[in-house]
Parts: C-alpha cells; sequence; structure tokens
C-alpha cells in the first residue's frame, strides 16, 4: 500500500465529503442543485439543507458501493500523521470557506 499523502488524500471522492458537510451552508443552492440533478433528490416538502444532506448520503453510499477507500487509515495513514498533514496542507484563499490548520485537522479527523 502507498504512503499516504495529502494529494492522495483530497483525491479520493470519501474524503470530500465531510468538507462537502462542512461548505454545505456556503454555497447551499449549488449543493441542492447536485442533489436534486445528479442524484434525483426530490426536495418536495423538504428544507435546502436536508436536499443538500441527502444528495451527500447518497453520493457517500455510491462511493461505498463502488468500494472505494473510505478512510485515511484504509490508505495507510495513522493517527499520528494527521497533525503533520494538516500543518503542510495548502490553504486555498477563494473556497466557499477558507480553512485553517485547524479545521483541516477536524476534516481528517471525519475522514480517519
Amino acid at each position: 500500500m502507498p504512503t499516504p499523502t495529502v494529494p492522495m488524500a483530497w483525491g479520493s471522492p470519501r474524503f470530500h465529503c465531510p468538507i462537502i458537510a462542512i461548505s454545505i451552508s456556503y454555497g447551499l443552492d449549488k449543493f441542492v442543485r447536485f442533489a436534486t440533478e445528479i442524484w434525483g433528490v426530490s426536495p418536495d416538502g423538504k428544507t435546502k439543507d436536508a436536499v443538500a444532506r441527502e444528495g451527500l448520503d447518497a453520493l457517500e453510499k455510491f462511493i461505498k458501493e463502488c468500494g472505494i477507500v473510505t478512510s485515511l487509515e484504509e490508505l495507510g495513514a495513522t493517527r499520528e500523521m494527521l497533525p503533520k498533514i494538516a500543518e503542510s496542507s495548502f490553504i486555498l484563499e477563494n473556497g466557499y470557506k477558507k480553512l485553517t490548520t485547524e479545521g483541516i485537522l477536524n476534516i481528517l479527523e471525519a475522514c480517519f
């Protein structure tokens, strides 16, 4: 198994789910569109947030059905590696929300 790296971790679809969950409120309309147009989520009687999260659930289910690696641990990472990965991550200025090293570490924990 290859040694985990930041690019590999962020490149795996599963690792986007915690990031998306954090970002939903910052790009809600886009996530609602993703849920309805890609996953066929019905918006009837639901809040936008509920629709967006149902789309995220559908994405996670699909990823698991495909047998794609679903955790950093499966890639060979250890909890001890997470702070170093967070500290070495490049922080983008133009996303839905600017992350901090602490925020990245929280996401990595959710991906473990």
